[in-house]
């Protein structure tokens, strides 16, 4: 059974419904991280989630998503990931570009929290062309988004994951 990462939002936890949208696709490990208070937490996760195979990320739990996939070569998908905190990271930030897995990055036009307009550039300057990164840019998408967007986009994501579509040229 694939085991997903579940990477919860700051000061907040996987919801029900949430969860009930990822339960079909695997077991689910979604453990509860004080980010602001937690300097080991990168190196913690990198350690404890080695044998994962997929990583789900929201907010500031999509921004240790965006690096931790990278450092554990897992595909991941990330919702509003906080890429514009990235120098808050208790770590140096990177972009690995021997990335060779699928990242899907979904970001709310209508977000106030993590505006699109701070993020966006910093998804599009890193990524190298060969890479699967998609960014699916959603216009009535805030921070918090409706159950519908969350079960749409995973279903995109593991329908691309599970298809084998991410065959890199080396």
């Amino acid at each position: 059974m694939r085991k997903i990462l579940y990477l919860h939002g700051l000061d907040s936890y996987l919801h029900a419904d949430r969860e009930e949208v990822l339960a079909p696709y695997g077991e689910i490990l979604a453990p509860v991280f004080d980010y602001k208070n937690s300097p080991e937490l990168f190196t913690h996760l990198c350690e404890e989630y080695q044998n994962i195979d997929v990583i789900i990320g929201s907010s500031a739990g999509g921004l240790i998503g965006y690096f931790l996939a990278q450092k554990l070569q897992k595909p991941c998908a990330l919702f509003n990931p906080a890429l514009n905190y990235e120098h808050e990271m208790p770590f140096a930030p990177f972009w690995d570009k021997q990335y060779k897995e699928y990242m899907l990055l979904v970001i709310g036009m209508q977000d106030e929290v993590i505006p699109y307009k701070e993020s966006l550039p910093i998804a599009l300057t890193e990524k190298a062309p060969e890479q699967q990164v998609d960014i699916h840019l959603i216009q009535n998408m805030a921070h918090s988004y409706p159950i519908e967007i969350f079960s749409q986009e995973l279903k995109f994501f593991f329908d691309r994951v599970c298809r084998g579509e991410l065959q890199f040229a080396l």
